[in-house]
């Protein structure tokens, strides 16, 4: 193994083996580095492959000591891009960090390239709050530089209808954490993962595009149509019409009021079938 250079700072740049490099037990990826021969690469990882083919890697993976391996900490697309360009060896900075500093570190440099979807960002952040390195969401906001309630809903995108979940992975369709905790607010999921309602209201926002303040707007409409009470129900028996009032809706309403107004109703009924008669 060849170092090229080290420093005082528990840090060096090493040529190592691509084959002893090892996901973190932290990453969130859905193709790890060793899914090669059963997943596809996404097309950023391609392109990267067709760049370092043409000028070389231009900058070193991050990786920590591990046994006689190495865990991956930063560079997860260069690793898979140099595994399909079949080289032996790459340019790695090997750091000693512990299971917090790597962590933070592999989040962090994600989020600075922005090329984590929301489902693999949620997944990352429920893996640093399952090892219980962060005890809660408050210190690995804290850790993260993030507002507690933006990790909070991106952790809860985790728990929206099943259908969604597989769109945000595929696609990414929408970024926009506020606007998906609207959505999951509409409705609970079942015991299968499925909401019928998130699942049309999602589909609707992405369709006509809509904005948080339409997704708002949508849901006050609909819940407003919820609680209306209902007034009076009708059914048809043969020839008879019977119509049911809900008393209720007159609130403190004397009878005799009650009375009148729906006698004043029925006038008009009668008025209305005396002139059918006519014709």
């Amino acid at each position: 193994m060849t170092v090229y250079s080290a420093s005082e700072t528990n840090m060096s740049i090493q040529l190592i083996p691509v084959e002893a490099i090892n996901d973190s037990p932290y990453q969130a990826r859905f193709l790890s580095v060793n899914d090669l021969d059963t997943k596809e690469p996404e097309k950023e990882t391609l392109e990267l492959v067709n760049s370092i083919a043409a000028n070389g890697l231009l900058h070193p993976v991050t990786v920590r000591a591990a046994g006689d391996k190495f865990e991956l900490i930063d560079g997860h697309r260069r690793v898979l891009a140099h595994k399909l360009l079949n080289k032996e060896f790459i340019d790695a900075i090997v750091t000693r960090m512990d299971d917090k500093q790597a962590q933070i570190m592999g989040i962090t440099a994600n989020l600075q390239r922005k090329n984590l979807n929301l489902i693999e960002l949620a997944l990352a952040y429920k893996k640093m709050l399952d090892t219980g390195t962060f005890p809660d969401k408050k210190y690995l906001s804290s850790a993260l530089g993030k507002d507690e309630t933006y990790v909070g809903d991106v952790l809860n995108t985790l728990n929206m209808d099943k259908r969604i979940i597989d769109d945000l992975v595929s696609n990414n369709t929408v970024k926009d954490v506020r606007l998906l905790r609207m959505v999951r607010q509409i409705d609970e999921i079942d015991e299968n993962q499925e909401s019928m309602m998130q699942w049309n209201l999602y589909q609707q926002v992405i369709e006509q595009n809509m904005t948080r303040q339409q997704v708002a707007n949508y849901i006050k409409e609909l819940f407003f149509k919820k609680k209306k009470r209902v007034f009076y129900n009708m059914t048809i028996d043969k020839k008879r019409l019977k119509i049911n009032l809900n008393l209720g809706a007159f609130g403190n309403q004397d009878p005799e009021t009650i009375i009148k107004f729906v006698t004043d109703n029925l006038d008009k009924l009668d008025t209305f079938l005396s002139n059918n008669k006519k014709h």
